[in-house]
């Protein structure tokens, strides 16, 4: 009589690799997500986001990405955007004087008021602009200037109209013991399929980091 052998049921599945789980979403086109998780009874989650690596352009990518999805449109060349925060100003054409003050005079002697289109009331102050002389655009992104204790720099408008876009994908179960050095190293090169990493931010609770990340991706790059 033939007989069959089967394995014990408490044997164990072979591993796979979490950077192997992530890199498999390649060949499904759509980038990994953060499970939902069931919330206990009694105190709250504290949840903090803790950056552990970014790219040095991030912020002027957002900014310029932002600025373009308010007015849903391409920002206008040669200018330069600057983000205030409203509350700085009793009326945001303050933001202009404030601009001819420290770095020169204004093109047509206007300016265009990004954070002011659309029904959505917003605390910051994004302001697109060109200065009368091509030296004021560039003093206003390589210099900025001091208002109020904070230095603002401008961010050229064109900077990131070349087909880059940043998108923010969360992961979930990633093994917490991982190291920062390892987590960025093991993303960075999990994720090249999706996009360029720009920014990773680990997320605990009430300080523990328990495996899941917010991860910024540069999906054109």
């Amino acid at each position: 009589m033939e007989t069959t052998t089967y394995p014990p049921r408490d044997s164990p599945p072979e591993a796979t690799s979490w950077s192997t789980v992530v890199a498999r979403g390649r060949a499904k086109q759509t980038v990994p997500h953060m499970l939902s998780h069931r919330r206990n009874t009694g105190d709250s989650d504290r949840l903090e986001h803790v950056t552990i690596f970014e790219t040095e352009d991030i912020h002027q990518k957002w900014l310029v990405q932002k600025a373009a999805a308010i007015i849903q449109n391409t920002l206008l060349p040669d200018t330069v955007i600057f983000e205030f925060q409203s509350k700085d100003f009793e009326h945001y054409t303050d933001a202009y004087k404030l601009l001819m003050d420290k770095i020169g005079p204004l093109a047509g002697n206007g300016a265009r008021p990004i954070s002011r289109f659309g029904s959505t009331t917003r605390q910051e102050l994004i302001i697109e602009a060109k200065f009368a002389e091509a030296s004021d655009n560039s003093k206003a992104v390589l210099e900025g200037f001091t208002h109020q204790g904070v230095v603002y720099k401008a961010v050229p408008a064109n900077s990131n109209q070349e087909g880059s876009r940043l998108q923010v994908v969360s992961l979930s179960q990633l093994p917490p013991y991982l190291s920062n050095e390892e987590l960025v190293d093991g993303l960075c090169k999990s994720l090249r399929y999706f996009g360029m990493v720009s920014r990773i931010r680990k997320i605990t609770n009430r300080g523990f980091f328990e495996g899941d990340v917010s991860v910024t991706l540069d999906i054109f790059q």
